[in-house]
């Protein structure tokens, strides 16, 4: 059972970093669908560090008030609110507000993340149980640009 939960908080976390890395390899796209500069089309990324960095101030606070595994439900469906309408942005400016949001949703899940895994395991397995959810950010790092890339073809 701890093994599932352990799993089901990597996807959790890939899903959440994904969110994150799977703008790199669009950007082209994203020039000539909304054309825009380069210089622009790399300011999502500012306003998703935006979003991040408005909940960060805050999100200790609310995973604290609402609990561990609402503030994950809450960050999840923000994200995935925020994913879906990046869908039918057409805009440089619903683009960036979109992103704002991806960052809100995505910070929501580290602070009580963790919380959740050192209750799910006995203190002498914390530091396998984290190094082992860590693994998903690097994951994504690697094969959501690679993915995308090679997926872009068939649907572009």
């Amino acid at each position: 059972m701890k093994a599932l939960l352990l799993l089901l908080f990597w996807g959790l976390w890939y899903v959440y970093f994904s969110s994150r890395t799977v703008i790199s390899p669009l950007l082209p796209l994203i020039e000539d669908e909304l054309a825009i500069s380069h210089a622009l089309a790399g300011s999502i990324f500012s306003f998703l560090s935006i979003g991040y960095s408005i909940t960060l101030a805050l999100d200790g606070l609310l995973s604290f008030r609402i609990g561990y595994k609402r503030s994950i439900a809450l960050g999840f469906a923000i994200l995935a609110t925020a994913l879906f309408s990046l869908r039918y942005t057409t805009t440089f400016s619903s683009l960036a507000t979109a992103a704002v949001f991806v960052g809100i949703g995505t910070r929501l899940y580290v602070p009580s993340a963790l919380p959740l895994l050192t209750t799910i395991f006995r203190g002498e397995n914390w530091g396998k149980a984290i190094a082992f959810h860590e693994t998903a950010a690097s994951f994504s790092i690697l094969s959501i640009p690679l993915f995308t890339a090679l997926a872009l073809p068939f649907f572009y």
